[in-house]
């Protein structure tokens, strides 16, 4: 199965920027309201026949969800609260968090409201039903000296039509959650996606790592071959992992060479392994 960043991003580059009443797109969200348990003859034109749920619940299952794992729907509200069930419940691969406590991550979805609703998390958890929106995370950028998770979604705005596969930015605060303030519309959750290629995330631990390269390994300004080089790291180089991020290049790790609890910089992550005790 492929990742469910791979899915959005292969959706977006086929039919972006295409009004949702013109084909081949029309015809592309027939298969959209299939997958979230819709006729395929709904018309998209239409406001009651809003896709982006059905867009959400497409490339999910294109990802290799399953209807125990995920619950496919026309309304974003139903599978966001089973979502928020889940958390609560501590089960399940998708899983939804109060956007105060959790950073949004490759592959997650970011839920907010639609048309000026102010809905929140807590009312989110007991209902469903109501207007909102969701879109998938496919990357990171710094734009300014603001992080921002760059996100992929259905029925988006399009300027001079009615809605398209679009893309949209999420300005981040420093510690890596949502910054409201910077942000329109009112946010409800972020749903954690533990799904990659069909299995768990690998999770990391935190703390001593040691750096195991041939040569050596760049130590950057940020999470990204992009960002500058800092310094060069020996092979054999302890250093504390502070965080890792996880970026559409791949998992970076924010790292400590000093033992002082200071972000130095970062590596990635391919190339450091845990001490041992």
């Amino acid at each position: 199965m492929r990742s469910i960043i791979t899915v959005a991003k292969d959706e977006f580059d086929r039919f972006g920027g295409i009004n949702e009443g013109n084909q081949p797109l029309r015809g592309r969200i027939a298969d959209y309201y299939e997958a979230g348990g819709g006729s395929r003859n709904l018309d998209p034109t239409r406001d009651e026949n809003a896709w982006s749920a059905a867009f959400i619940s497409f490339c999910v299952k294109q990802s290799g969800a399953t209807r125990d794992q995920f619950k496919f729907n026309l309304s974003h509200s139903v599978f966001v609260q089973a979502a928020i069930a889940n958390a609560d419940a501590d089960r399940g691969v998708f899983r939804g968090h109060p956007i105060s406590a959790y950073s949004p991550k490759l592959g997650d979805l970011i839920h907010h409201n639609r048309s000026g609703g102010s809905l929140s998390f807590d009312f989110a958890r007991t209902h469903t039903g109501y207007p909102s929106h969701s879109a998938i995370v496919v990357d990171f950028e710094t734009t300014n000296g603001v992080r921002h998770a760059l996100t992929i979604g259905g029925n988006e705005f399009l300027s001079g039509g009615s809605g398209t596969v679009g893309r949209k930015r999420f300005a981040l605060r420093a510690n890596g959650l949502l910054d409201q303030s910077a942000i329109g519309p009112k946010l409800i959750c972020v749903v954690e996606n533990q799904l990659e290629d069909g299995a768990p995330i690998v999770a990391m631990p935190l703390g001593p790592y040691v750096v195991r390269v041939r040569t050596d390994l760049k130590l950057r300004g940020g999470p990204g071959a992009e960002f500058p080089i800092i310094k060069s790291l020996e092979d054999g180089t302890t250093l504390d992992v502070l965080a890792f991020d996880d970026v559409s290049s791949g998992r970076w790790a924010l790292v400590d060479l000093e033992g002082d609890g200071v972000r130095d910089g970062f590596v990635f992550s391919r190339f450091i392994e845990p001490v041992l005790a």
